[in-house]
């Protein structure tokens, strides 16, 4: 059982809801002086330990130093269930709990886990595991899994681990940077103001009938480039109405000997 307390004196031990639970556990609570880690120096030395392996564990899987958070706590947690030379044959969970811990689930922190899609949530084709990065354990015995594409972390139970392979970050930052060239460069199908008479029109492009593909086109309320306005006209090249236009056209001349009437 514990009997004394050191620390730093820093704010979270130092309130009064803690200094009532101390003296009604009948704990001493001692206090250094500001800045004098050499007379805490078992709890120095085990940040530092700790510190130490979550600079590895990051550096030696590529992960971003944000994820440091969840490396001190599998860092304890792997501490946690290893021997010491304090103590003979048990580790300190061991000492903690009276129960020998099972090192079974242990996986390589940082590796690429394949989370489990339940059917429910997928359609036939679709993948049924999803990649993640392994950065803990949860309490309930389940793998916290990061999601790179939306910067969440999940628990789940089934997955299948990579230990020898490690997230691409370039490959990943890459491939989201075209992306984004590629929407930004495909027209959208929002639509658009017309600048003439302020009719909202779509922009998507879209396939003419095959009858008319001859021809030349103009859209609703559209300016030509003669500054004509053409409205509701669909075919530019219309019918002569006019004879000395008609017997310049062959098509007409033809029709016209024939003595037929278009």
């Amino acid at each position: 059982m514990i009997k004394i307390l050191r620390t730093d004196g820093g704010g979270e031990y130092v309130s009064n809801e803690f200094k009532e639970f101390y003296e009604s556990e009948g704990l001493i609570h001692e206090v250094t002086p500001p800045y004098t880690p050499q007379h805490n120096g078992t709890a120095e030395r085990r940040n530092k330990t700790l510190l130490n392996m979550v600079r590895r564990m990051l550096k030696i899987k590529n992960l971003p130093s944000f994820l440091w958070g969840e490396g001190i706590s599998t860092a304890a947690y792997t501490l946690n269930r290893s021997p010491t030379k304090r103590l003979i044959d048990i580790s300190p969970k061991e000492a903690w709990t009276r129960t020998k811990p099972s090192v079974t689930r242990l996986r390589i922190f940082g590796t690429i886990c394949y989370k489990h899609v339940l059917d429910q949530l997928r359609r036939k084709h679709d993948d049924k595991g999803m990649p993640h990065i392994l950065v803990g354990y949860h309490s309930t015995g389940d793998y916290k899994l990061y999601d790179p594409g939306s910067g969440q972390v999940s628990i789940s139970r089934d997955v299948i681990c990579d230990e020898n392979g490690s997230w691409n970050w370039n490959s990943t930052s890459s491939e989201s940077q075209s992306r984004i060239l590629l929407e930004e460069e495909t027209p959208s199908a929002a639509p658009t103001v017309n600048k003439v008479l302020g009719i909202r029109r779509s922009s998507r492009t879209s396939q003419l009938p095959l009858p008319l593909r001859d021809y030349e086109l103009f859209e609703d309320s559209e300016v030509n480039s003669e500054g004509e306005l053409v409205h509701f006209a669909l075919i530019a090249e219309a019918k002569p109405i006019e004879f000395d236009k008609a017997v310049t056209n062959e098509m007409w001349l033809k029709a016209m000997k024939k003595g037929l009437t278009l």
